[in-house]
């Protein structure tokens, strides 16, 4: 094997393990995520407003997958 090739291998190999620690987080980053639901408003065709939903409610940190109740 020449110089070139072991050194290539070598790149390409930090280059993958920079890769996989980069794009694949070793803990769950949701911490955090939970807060105000948005408000909603709509509008008709010609821009009249149909009506809205203000303060819709809260979600807590963590709560993916659990159903939220919307008021």
């Amino acid at each position: 094997m020449s110089v070139g090739t072991i050194v290539s291998f070598l790149g390409t190999g930090i280059g993958l393990l920079s890769f996989i620690t980069s794009n694949f987080p070793e803990k769950d980053n949701s911490g955090g995520a939970g807060g105000d639901l948005p408000d909603v408003r709509l509008f008709g065709e010609g821009g009249t407003f149909l009506g809205g939903t203000y303060d819709p409610g809260h979600i807590n940190d963590g709560a993916a997958g659990v159903p939220v109740n919307v008021g």
